[in-house]
């Protein structure tokens, strides 16, 4: 992992009184220096890449599964999910709707 990138665990689980519980590591999310998307890899789509992208409303963001770079600068398409900042919880939740389940995204960088 490079130095000026922080790696976020992505857990399954059930939420109480602010706490994943039981948390289940499902993924990763990546956030490089200078960038404001996150790129997301989950355990269970191996060789996908998702890219989640906050949107203009301060706490909701779209999981996009592409992203395409050109003259014009980075651009993300394909939207597959969605994802909003929970206020009691210190996660990102996000939903993708063909699995119809949540995930957590911690805000706060792993140790590893």
């Amino acid at each position: 992992m490079d130095s000026n990138c922080t790696k976020h665990e992505i857990v399954i689980g059930k939420v109480n009184n602010g706490q994943v519980e039981k948390p289940l590591l499902t993924g990763h999310a990546f956030l490089n220096a200078g960038d404001d998307y996150y790129t997301v890899k989950l355990f269970m789509f191996p060789g996908q890449t998702y890219y989640l992208v906050k949107n203009r409303e301060a706490k909701r963001y779209t999981v996009f599964a592409k992203q395409v770079r050109d003259e014009r600068g980075t651009r993300f398409q394909n939207p597959v999910g969605l994802a909003q900042l929970m206020d009691d919880v210190l996660y990102n939740e996000i939903y993708f709707p063909v699995l119809r389940s949540q995930m957590y995204l911690s805000l706060f960088p792993s140790a590893s």
